[in-house]
């Protein structure tokens, strides 16, 4: 189960009754941040693009995000590639394959990322918090899993999808959601999840 149910099961177990569980709804802070929207060459409506991830085996290729942002941009969203702390290699490199229609983001604090979040029509990326956070945003979120169980860890909303190349364990709640690569995921396959998303 998700790693909110299983920590609500705990609280149920001590004798107290929480609200049952809902999405994140951190729609609120875009009103906080709306006018910290890092500014740049591309126009709306537009994609982001999370190429980074706190542990390596988290991380897709960057050949497999160059490819999505080409077919995301000639379907005529431009695409943002965001970064934090010691990504902007990688940001950069997807960024010079992804062809025209990519933007690199200028460099972003807290606010400024959620603001560019929250403006775009989709947000794809692995495991990792900025995924999550725009999930709470209400934007269309596309996860990527490689090495996490998504049904403990995956985003959650009406607006979220996954696409998984990770193993999945018997669902018996455990201390982590590490599991092993199971096969790759590929461009065609985030593409046409990202298709179906943007259709809803």
């Amino acid at each position: 189960s998700h790693v909110i149910d299983t920590n609500l099961e705990l609280v149920r177990a001590i004798g107290e009754d929480p609200p049952p569980a809902s999405p994140p709804d951190g729609a609120w802070l875009l009103e906080r941040v709306l006018r910290r929207a890092p500014e740049g060459r591309w126009q709306e409506p537009y994609a982001v693009m999370l190429p980074g991830a706190g542990k390596a085996d988290k991380i897709l290729p960057e050949g497999t995000l160059a490819a999505v942002a080409q077919e995301i941009s000639a379907s005529g969203l431009d695409v943002v590639v965001a970064w934090g702390p010691g990504e902007q290699p990688r940001a950069a490199a997807v960024f010079d394959a992804g062809g025209a229609g990519t933007h690199l983001a200028p460099p972003t604090d807290l606010e400024e990322l959620t603001a560019l979040l929250g403006g775009a029509s989709l947000v794809i990326g692995g495991d990792t918090g900025p995924v999550h956070l725009a999930a709470s945003l209400g934007v269309r979120t596309l996860a990527v899993f490689l090495t996490t169980d998504w049904r403990r860890n995956g985003p959650l909303g009406a607006r979220t999808a996954v696409v998984s190349g990770a193993a999945e364990p018997d669902l018996r709640p455990t201390g982590s959601a590490r599991t092993l690569p199971q096969r790759e995921v590929g461009p065609e396959e985030i593409l046409r999840t990202a298709r179906e998303l943007l259709s809803r």
